[in-house]
């Protein structure tokens, strides 16, 4: 018996643990300032001179969206336990002011990358089509 509780309490120790991320680890990782790389919406991308003018900063559970100077913000919220993880966001300017765009994302190093759609099934996959905004994002070094 105790040989048995050896050889298990062994083999959990070497195993890894396969432990989901929290909701707070997930969000440190996204806060700080990211450039926009690439912007694609229903399946067209952005002129890169268009694309890269943007600044994203997310502070807590808020995007402030920067350009030319202005400052507007995105609400949000992750779920980083799901598989791919999950981002909602409802931005608080423009034509989209109020809409709930519901999303995905994924953070490799220092990209991020997040697909969304303002429809009601949320995206299973990063991916360019009808109905989705694709934000590629590279973590500021300033």
């Amino acid at each position: 018996m105790t040989r048995t509780l050896i050889i298990v309490a062994v083999a959990l120790a070497i195993t890894p643990a396969t432990q989901a991320e929290s909701k707070e680890e997930g969000l440190a990782k996204l806060q700080g300032k990211w450039r926009v790389e690439r912007i694609e919406e229903n399946g067209v991308a952005e002129p890169d001179e268009e694309a890269k003018r943007f600044v994203l900063v997310f502070k807590e559970n808020r995007i402030n969206v920067e350009l030319r100077g202005q400052v507007e913000h995105t609400d949000f919220q992750i779920d980083p336990t799901k598989s791919p993880k999950e981002i909602d966001m409802i931005p608080q300017y423009g034509d989209d002011k109020g809409k709930k765009f519901r999303g995905i994302y994924e953070i490799d190093g220092d990209t991020l990358r997040i697909c969304a759609t303002p429809l009601a099934e949320r995206p299973k996959k990063i991916v360019s089509e009808q109905g989705t905004l694709i934000l590629i994002l590279k973590r500021a070094k300033d």
